[in-house]
C-alpha cells in the first residue's frame, strides 16, 4: 500500500511540475489504476483516478471514458459527497485542488474562485500536507493575487492571501530550490503585477520562465509565459503579449494539454488581427 501511495504522489508532482508529457502519464496512472484495482488498494486508486481524470480534461481526450466510472463506477461529484459524508476532509480538500488547476489551466477564474471557496470547506490538517496539497497552495496564491488585482472591495482579502503563499514558498525553496523557486518567482511577479511595480514584475516573470526551463518544468514554463503575457496585454503591450502566449502555446501543445493549446492558439489569433 506504501509504494502505491508512493507512486500517486509521484505522479501528481509530475503533473504539476514535473518533465513527462501527458501521453506518458496518462499512461503511468491507467497502469497504476489497474493494478491499485487489482491488489485492492483503495485509498491509492481514489487518488490515482482523480489525477488521471485531470490528465484526460487537460489532454481533451474525448476518446477515454470517465476514469471514475471505469475504476469506480461512479461520478466525480459522487464520489466527493460520499467522501464528505465519511468526513474525509483531506481527500476532498484534494478533488477540489484538481478542479483549481484545471480551471485555472482552461483560463475559468470564476471556476477556480468557485472551487478555491469550495476548499474553505474542507480544511486539510497541517501533517497532511503533500504534493496535492502545495499544489493547491500555489494555485490558491495565483487565484487570490489575480483576483486582488481587480483593486475591488475585496482586495486586501485576497492580497492577504497571496502574501501567506509568497511566505510559505519562500520557506519550500530553502528546501528544495529546485521545484519551488520557479513558482516563487511567478508569486511574487504577481505581487509586484499588483502594486504596479512594472519593472520588478517583468523581472521576476523572466525569472520564473528561466528558472522553469532549466529546470525542465515545462507545464509550469507555459504557464509562466501565459501569465506575462496577459500581463504585457493588461498594460496594453500587444506585441509582447502576443510573444509570450505563442511561446506558451508551443510549452503546453509539448506537454500534450491540447485543450490549453487551443486557448492559447486561440488568443493569439485575436491579438494577431
Amino acid at each position: 500500500e506504501y509504494a502505491y501511495l508512493c507512486l500517486q504522489k509521484h505522479s501528481v508532482l509530475q503533473i504539476h511540475s514535473g518533465g513527462s508529457t501527458l501521453t506518458k502519464l496518462e499512461q503511468e496512472l491507467t497502469s497504476s489504476a489497474i493494478n491499485a484495482e487489482k491488489y485492492g488498494q483503495t485509498a491509492a486508486l481514489l487518488s490515482i483516478v482523480v489525477w488521471l481524470s485531470a490528465v484526460l480534461e487537460i489532454k481533451d481526450d474525448s476518446s477515454r471514458e470517465d476514469p471514475y466510472m471505469t475504476y469506480l463506477n461512479c461520478t466525480e461529484d459522487a464520489l466527493l459527497q460520499q467522501q464528505v459524508s465519511q468526513k474525509n476532509l483531506n481527500f476532498c480538500h484534494l478533488i477540489c485542488n484538481k478542479r483549481k488547476f484545471t480551471c485555472l489551466l482552461e483560463g475559468d477564474l470564476d471556476g477556480a474562485i468557485h472551487c478555491y471557496n469550495m476548499s474553505l470547506k474542507y480544511p486539510h490538517s497541517k501533517w497532511a500536507q503533500s504534493t496535492s496539497t502545495i499544489l493547491g497552495d500555489f494555485l490558491d496564491g495565483i487565484i487570490a493575487l489575480t483576483c486582488a488585482q481587480k483593486h475591488q472591495s475585496d482586495e486586501a482579502y485576497w492580497t492577504n492571501i497571496g502574501l501567506k503563499a509568497i511566505e510559505q514558498f519562500q520557506k519550500l525553496v530553502e528546501s528544495s530550490e529546485w521545484n519551488f523557486s520557479h513558482k516563487l518567482y511567478l508569486l511574487e511577479a504577481e505581487h509586484h503585477a499588483l502594486k504596479g511595480n512594472d519593472e520588478a514584475a517583468l523581472q521576476k516573470y523572466d525569472l520564473s520562465i528561466t528558472t522553469a526551463r532549466k529546470h525542465r518544468h515545462l507545464q509550469e514554463e507555459g504557464f509562466a509565459f501565459e501569465r506575462a503575457g496577459y500581463y504585457h496585454l493588461h498594460k496594453e503591450r500587444h506585441g509582447n503579449a502576443l510573444s509570450k502566449i505563442s511561446s506558451a502555446k508551443e510549452c503546453y501543445e509539448r506537454w500534450g494539454a491540447h485543450s490549453v493549446k487551443n486557448r492559447m492558439a486561440a488568443k493569439c489569433r485575436e491579438l494577431s488581427y
